[in-house]
């Protein structure tokens, strides 16, 4: 049996690019690429709330009085003498940030695996009934001309999640477009024997939902 080395290229063409090395656990603490971290630190958003929350901190910190009406006030100036900003001051910010980074990680994986369930299950259940359909019909073209159908809105399923992947993310993180829906039916259903082509010339004036053909 040959194992199959993790090279870059081969990573490339994983369905799942992140790998991890269960015994290299230092590595994978250490390892950025492919986490929430990179992913919140690249967005603006991020920043722009942390500079509001440090404005808000220091406007609340250093908030003076009237020196006018109160002759005990001190100004800005001697306030920020009488308590200068310390690394001590950090550990609010450092506190909110790890938290919230911390939070939408858990809610990342959560939806992932939550996704990855739902996909491993939908591959039981379609294996399931493929064995199903060998019992019930004896003919290989009466299996076929009922599982092709479902294996269409399979093909359909997974090429809306890789296209709505990619339009949200503008082609960062997959390198390969997808295509529209007019090549999906055209290169992959109708050349799979998948869909006829007047089948297929039909669904290209669906304009419905693409992702509930899957559950219709």
């Amino acid at each position: 049996m040959t194992l199959l080395k993790l090279t870059k290229g081969v990573k490339q063409n994983l369905v799942i690019t992140q790998q991890y090395d269960e015994i290299k656990s230092t590595i994978n603490l250490l390892h950025l690429q492919g986490t929430a971290v990179v992913i919140v630190g690249k967005a603006p958003s991020f920043w722009l709330l942390c500079i509001a929350h440090w404005a808000l901190y220091i406007a609340r910190k250093y908030d003076t009085c009237d020196l006018k009406a109160d002759p005990k006030c001190r100004g800005l100036e001697q306030m920020i003498a009488d308590y200068p900003l310390t690394l001590n001051d950090l550990g609010v910010i450092t506190s909110l940030c790890t938290f919230l980074v911390v939070f939408y990680t858990g809610h990342c994986f959560a939806r992932y695996s939550l996704i990855y369930g739902e996909c491993i299950a939908i591959q039981g259940k379609l294996h399931n009934i493929s064995l199903y359909l060998r019992t019930y019909y004896t003919y290989p073209t009466h299996r076929w001309s009922v599982l092709r159908y479902l294996l269409a809105s399979h093909e359909i399923f997974y090429w809306s999640i890789r296209k709505r992947y990619y339009d949200w993310k503008k082609s960062q993180f997959i390198s390969q477009n997808p295509g529209t829906f007019e090549d999906l039916i055209e290169n992959a259903l109708m050349k799979k024997g998948l869909l006829l082509r007047q089948e297929g010339k039909a669904l290209q004036t669906y304009g419905g939902e693409v992702a509930k053909l899957f559950f219709a």
